[in-house]
């Protein structure tokens, strides 16, 4: 065993290169960089997700890693601050032109019914400055606008085809009565929103606004949403 280890004896043999065992002081630093790492981490270990649906995660993380460097900005510890900084730059680099990114990450936001346009919203407040942020609703109202008029012109070939049996036959095991409450939540929404613009991306609350939805999101795991 000496034998093996003798070959590194001599790195901590107090030589003038200073190669000595880590210091309080070192081991601080190592801290600090693992506190920083660790948000980009645990981003990383989401994204990487293989087993849930990731595509309406993205924009949330990427708003937790602006907000987690803002703050680290501001820590007491200067190593700390200084390397949110620096990372902090790098950042608004890439994410303040609208170009460099997919604005589906915005639009599968848009499209969960706990957040919509408005969180959207808030958040490019959080990012951007006023002028910025109204660009940015603008951008991602055109796109919307766009899928939406696509999406009616596609589907509404097929409403007149539409077939309630089929949709018995789709349901999630557990949820045998989501189908028909799904489909009259349906038809409740259009009721209240005949006076409305069918476009109108703020108050959108029939999901996507698709005749699938009573066959192939009839559960709608309000339990799982109320306890979480």
């Amino acid at each position: 065993m000496g034998e093996d280890d003798s070959k590194y004896a001599s790195y901590f043999d107090g030589s003038s290169d200073n190669k000595d065992p880590p210091s309080d002081y070192d081991w601080l630093k190592a801290r600090i960089f693992v506190k920083f790492l660790k948000i980009f981490y645990q981003v990383t270990l989401k994204f990487s997700g293989s087993l849930y649906v990731t595509s309406n995660i993205f924009f949330h993380e990427i708003v937790e890693i602006h907000a987690n460097l803002s703050n680290l900005m501001s820590s007491g510890d200067m190593l700390l601050s200084r390397m949110a900084e620096r990372m902090k730059l790098k950042f608004e680099k890439y994410w303040e032109n609208y170009k460099n990114i997919n604005f589906l990450l915005y639009i599968a936001v848009v499209l969960d019914p706990r957040f919509k346009l408005r969180y959207v919203q808030f958040c490019f407040s959080q990012l951007y400055d006023n002028r910025k942020c109204t660009e940015m609703i603008m951008y991602v109202e055109t796109a919307l606008n766009k899928l939406f008029a696509n999406y009616e012109q596609e589907h509404s070939k097929e409403q007149g085809n539409f077939n309630h049996s089929d949709v018995q036959d789709k349901n999630v095991v557990g949820c045998e009565n989501s189908t028909t409450m799904a489909a009259k939540f349906l038809e409740q929404m259009r009721e209240d929103d005949q006076q409305d613009s069918k476009s109108d991306l703020y108050i959108i609350d029939d999901l996507e606004i698709i005749e699938e939805l009573a066959g192939e999101f009839v559960c709608l795991n309000l339990d799982e949403d109320l306890d979480g």
